[in-house]
C-alpha cells in the first residue's frame, strides 16, 4: 500500500479553520498553570512557618547555676529585642545584674543582700518567657 495515496490535504476555506488559534483552550491552560503556582506558593508558605512548639525556648536555666552562668542568662534576657520588660522590669533585672556583680566581682566586703542563684534565674526566665 502506497502511504501518498491515503494522506488527504486539506485546501481552501478548511486550511483557515484549522490555522485558527483557539484563545479558550489557550486562556484554560494559562488559569491551570496560575492555580498550580498558587497551590505551591500556598504549601510551601504553610509548610515553612514553625510552631511556636516547634521552636527551641528562646532562653534555658543554666546547668550548674554559678554566678557566671546566671550573670550571663540575665544580660541575654536584657539585651534581648524578643523579650518586652517594662521599666520596671528593665529596673529590677539591672539591680539584681549589679548586686549578683557586684557579690561576685567586688574586692572588700560583701553585699548585705545575698542572692539566691537558682531562684533568681527562674524568675528572671519566667518573666521572659510571659512577656
Amino acid at each position: 500500500m502506497d502511504a501518498a495515496a491515503q494522506i488527504t490535504l486539506v485546501e481552501g476555506e478548511a486550511v483557515t479553520t484549522l490555522a485558527q488559534i483557539d484563545y479558550r483552550l489557550w486562556g484554560a491552560g494559562a488559569a491551570g498553570v496560575l492555580l498550580a503556582l498558587a497551590g505551591l506558593i500556598v504549601f510551601l508558605a504553610r509548610n515553612r512557618t514553625t510552631h511556636a512548639s516547634d521552636a527551641p525556648p528562646l532562653f534555658s536555666l543554666p546547668t550548674e547555676f554559678t554566678p557566671f552562668s546566671v550573670i550571663a542568662l540575665l544580660h541575654r534576657i536584657k539585651s534581648s529585642h524578643t523579650v518586652d520588660l517594662t521599666e520596671e522590669q528593665r529596673c529590677s533585672l539591672q539591680a539584681d545584674v549589679q548586686t549578683l556583680e557586684q557579690q561576685t566581682f567586688a574586692r572588700g566586703e560583701p553585699t548585705s543582700r545575698t542572692l539566691d542563684l537558682e531562684a533568681l534565674a527562674r524568675r528572671w526566665l519566667q518573666v521572659s518567657l510571659s512577656n
